[in-house]
């Protein structure tokens, strides 16, 4: 019971810290996003204090690495390219790559101080388990609109 409480606080917190500090991006992305914070704080089984700090570094983390993929989806391939530009897109894509990664080594390290060593290696399991989750909702609702 308790420890619903905490989570149904921290949830409440972080979707006014959120809705203050973004622009109305629709009900659905606020939803989404509400329903990443559980899923993760609870298969972490992060502690108030933990959450507290967590949050902000992966939010940080999120932002900057959207950023990158954004700027990866603008540089698109097209067969008709040369050479030349060939290999303008795939150093542009490798240096992106190499960014992304320097961003993921730099969270990991600020993690360190914040969780232990055994939830850190989880997240990026359950980055992958929230997608897969997802996907099946969707699917399942779906299928149930179909019937």
């Amino acid at each position: 019971m308790k420890k619903n409480t905490v989570i149904l606080f921290f949830l409440l917190f972080t979707g006014f810290a959120a809705f203050a500090q973004r622009p109305n991006n629709g009900k659905f992305a606020d939803k989404l996003e509400s329903y990443q914070v559980a899923f993760i704080t609870q298969k972490l089984d992060l502690s108030t204090e933990e959450a507290q700090k967590f949050w902000p570094l992966y939010n940080q983390y999120r932002d900057q690495t959207k950023k990158l993929r954004l700027e990866g989806n603008r540089a698109t391939f097209a067969d008709d390219i040369s050479d030349a530009e060939a290999e303008q897109y795939i150093k542009a894509s490798l240096d992106r790559e190499g960014r992304e990664l320097d961003l993921r080594k730099e969270f990991i390290q600020k993690l360190r101080g914040v969780l232990p060593a055994r939830k850190i290696a989880r997240l990026q399991d359950l980055d992958r388990e929230f997608k897969k989750e997802l996907l099946e909702k969707a699917r399942e609702r779906r299928m149930n609109k179909g019937n």
